[in-house]
């Protein structure tokens, strides 16, 4: 497959919010942020009794008997990047769409994307997502320790919403712009996940799920994760960052553009 980009997007909004792939196959490694920390989203397809891995390293999973979906195709246009898959009969469709309009600065402000999906040539699938907790943090070895602690204790839950499922995790302690600096991310604000089914879990939980398609989810281990499983053939998954404070303005801490009149759970509603 040749190679189009050093990195290929998959949601991207600002720099706090920009999750890339830096291989050209989307399953070959774990994903980045743009300054290239891992923040580790993975993706599967379950069919039949099989799973299979499209999104994040394929290799942290083969132990539990996960196989490595075949990428067939990729291509990337100014609104999106595209990838299909084959797992056994099933031919699997993602699209990565971060709504970054230069006309209309609301849409380009609102701090949400997506991932669209289609599954073909089965009658039964469910496409899963699953996000990493260490998203809501820097690694300790980039933090400043004069300036702040090593707190990185998350809370986190679900959350019903129209026709669909939210779930959310954050730092419990939070600090707004209680870093700054060049090539580091957020310590602060909450990431939401939405699906038909979103949980709050533990990798204890997912280890479960992929073996046995076990959907009792546990929290009760020291890594969290947000996860949405999704039985429909079709569908989309969202991701979203709430700041909560995106700028101090001489003294005068102020919200991004969208979030001053709308809610993030608006920002959801537009996905879905």
């Amino acid at each position: 497959m040749k190679r189009m980009l050093p990195a290929y997007p998959l949601f991207v909004k600002d720099p706090n919010f920009s999750i890339w792939s830096a291989t050209e196959l989307l399953n070959g490694s774990n994903t980045q942020n743009w300054y290239g920390a891992e923040k580790k989203i993975y993706g599967f397809l379950k069919t039949g009794k099989k799973t299979y891995c499209f999104l994040g390293n394929a290799e942290d999973f083969e132990y539990l008997g996960v196989e490595k979906a075949k990428q067939v195709a990729l291509s990337v246009t100014a609104f999106s990047t595209d990838y299909t898959f084959r797992a056994g009969r099933a031919k699997l469709k993602i699209r990565f769409v971060s709504p970054l309009p230069p006309d209309d600065l609301e849409l380009l402000s609102m701090p949400v994307a997506y991932m669209e999906y289609s599954v073909e040539g089965v009658e039964e699938a469910q496409v899963s997502v699953f996000v990493d907790g260490k998203i809501a943090y820097n690694a300790v070895s980039e933090w400043n320790t004069g300036k702040r602690s090593a707190d990185v204790s998350l809370r986190g839950g679900v959350m019903a919403l129209s026709g669909y499922e939210s779930a959310f995790l954050g730092l419990k302690r939070q600090l707004p712009l209680s870093i700054d600096g060049d090539a580091i991310g957020a310590d602060w604000g909450y990431w939401y996940l939405t699906g038909e089914r979103a949980a709050y879990l533990d990798q204890a939980s997912l280890a479960a799920y992929l073996v046995s398609g076990k959907t009792a989810f546990s929290c009760k281990g020291e890594e969290k994760m947000l996860g949405s499983i999704n039985q429909s053939l079709s569908g989309a998954v969202s991701l979203a960052f709430d700041d909560v404070v995106s700028i101090n303005y001489f003294g005068e801490f102020l919200k991004g553009y969208y979030l001053e009149n709308h809610t993030v759970i608006e920002a959801l509603d537009y996905v879905h």
